[in-house]
């Protein structure tokens, strides 16, 4: 469940600070509820640009589609290849070039932060793309 930071919180903090086994799924619960509110979103957020583009709703479809399915694939792909380069060379996992700001996860660039860029981009590229070639399509 999560990486870095937060999951340092919820494992050193949040989860042995509870009475009893009755609440230890709330902080699971929490962060799995806050990544399902960023998601609904964000989805909101790109729905409406998608919108504003005047798309008829099977290409608006294609466009959240194509969009989901790249991100997700390079996503997996990318934290895959992440996750093997962790366990091949540990260090990697904690190298990071200082930020020079004093706030936990802003303090430095690391692999976690370029794995989150760069599947960002992805998305963003695919969407882009995407609804470039569906305009330029006759009809």
């Amino acid at each position: 469940m999560g990486h870095g930071r937060i999951r340092a919180d919820h494992d050193d903090r949040a989860g042995p600070g509870h009475a009893g086994a009755a609440l230890g799924w709330a902080p699971g619960a929490t962060f799995g509820l806050g990544t399902t509110a960023v998601l609904a979103g964000a989805g909101a957020v790109i729905g409406s640009l998608i919108r504003r583009q005047r798309l008829p709703r099977q290409f608006a479809e294609q466009v959240a589609q194509e969009g989901a399915g790249w991100t997700l694939l390079a996503g997996g792909i990318l934290f895959a290849v992440a996750g093997a380069a962790g366990l091949a060379i540990p260090s990697v996992m904690t190298a990071g070039i200082s930020t020079g700001i004093h706030v936990p996860n802003l303090d430095q660039i690391n692999t976690g932060s370029l794995l989150v860029i760069l599947v960002a981009v992805v998305a963003v590229v695919t969407i882009t793309r995407t609804i470039r070639r569906l305009r330029h399509l006759p009809g």
